[in-house]
């Protein structure tokens, strides 16, 4: 489970800019 983890921290950076989470 590596490619897995990346692809969700990805994911969870995306969703935090998309809310302005920044």
């Amino acid at each position: 489970m590596g490619d897995l983890g990346v692809a969700e921290r990805q994911s969870f950076r995306n969703h935090s800019q998309d809310r302005g989470f920044s």
